[in-house]
């Protein structure tokens, strides 16, 4: 299977995402939105080409369609064994 990492600033959205979910509307939910986030990541493990392409300056990128209001914008190594997490973002925030 291919790993997945975190890049500092996709950690640092994560960790805004889950404290704002938290405040908002309690430990549960933002336990829950954790877990959707897991399971996002381990699914992009097991099945890499699953996003959707997008192409950004000269570099190439996938986004994952997901089922919560959220891009989560990886990239996959060319020795296909590590997927780096780049961005985790609001689907209404200008990209």
């Amino acid at each position: 299977m291919v790993q997945y990492k975190l890049t500092p600033e996709a950690e640092a959205e994560l960790e805004t995402i889950i404290a704002y979910s938290h405040e908002k509307w309690g430990t549960d939910r933002s336990d829950q939105t954790m877990s959707v986030f897991e399971n996002c990541f381990t699914n992009l493990a097991l099945f890499p080409q699953s996003g959707q392409t997008v192409r950004d300056r000269n570099k190439i990128y996938q986004k994952p369609v997901i089922r919560m209001p959220y891009w989560v914008v990886y990239r996959l190594h060319p020795d296909q064994e590590v997927i780096t997490i780049i961005q985790i973002m609001h689907s209404r925030r200008n990209r």
